[in-house]
C-alpha cells in the first residue's frame, strides 16, 4: 500500500497542527507502509535535518509569484488582520 500525507506545513518546529501529519508519516513509515510526503517548501530544511528523512518520498511545493506578492503586500499589515485577510488568500 502506498500513501500520499498532503498537509500545508509539517513540523516539529511550528507547533499546533503542523505536528500531526509529520507523525502520521514517521508512524506509516515504521509500518513499512510507503509513505510519501507533500507539503510547503517552508520546512524543507527542518525535513532534511530529521534522521528518518527519505528524499524520495517527500515532495516540496514553493509558493506561486501570486503567493509572494500577497505575502510581501501583507508584512506591514497587524497579525490579526493579516490572517484573515491576507493568509486567506494564499
Amino acid at each position: 500500500m502506498r500513501v500520499l500525507i498532503v498537509a500545508d506545513n509539517m513540523s516539529a518546529r511550528m507547533g499546533g497542527e503542523a505536528i500531526i501529519p509529520l507523525h502520521y508519516l514517521r508512524e506509516l513509515r515504521a509500518l513499512g507502509v510507503e509513505a510519501h510526503a507533500l507539503t510547503h517548501s517552508r520546512v524543507k530544511s527542518e525535513m532534511k535535518a530529521a534522521a528518518d528523512f527519505d528524499v524520495a518520498r517527500s515532495h516540496f511545493i514553493e509558493d506561486t509569484r501570486f503567493e509572494q506578492a500577497i505575502d510581501k503586500v501583507s508584512k506591514g499589515v497587524p497579525g490579526a488582520i493579516r490572517e484573515t485577510l491576507f493568509m486567506n488568500a494564499i
